[in-house]
């Protein structure tokens, strides 16, 4: 199935997610209100052709589409808007 391509904000908002973040903090980093988030949530979910964030986190991650953070101390190969779960824990 082919989906339509996603906005640079919707991939920060799925970085963010896949990255753990709550809505609300996703809102606070991005600057913009929880409805926001949310919004641009419903979109990604449409576009990408898919019931659930995890889903959502998991087909971008198989795609390519957001980075593959490494939780396991060591270095990242892709810069994460957040650093890592410690900048927001």
């Amino acid at each position: 199935m082919e989906t339509r391509s996603l906005t640079p904000r919707q991939l920060q908002v799925l970085t963010l997610i896949a990255q753990g973040a709550p809505d609300k903090r996703i809102a606070q980093y991005l600057q913009i209100t929880p409805r926001c988030v949310r919004f641009h949530v419903g979109e990604m979910l449409s576009r990408l052709g898919c019931e659930t964030r995890t889903r959502a986190v998991a087909l971008a991650l198989i795609r390519g589409l957001i980075p593959m953070h490494d939780e396991g101390g060591g270095e990242s190969r892709n810069y994460t808007p957040m650093g890592g779960r410690e900048d927001y824990v």
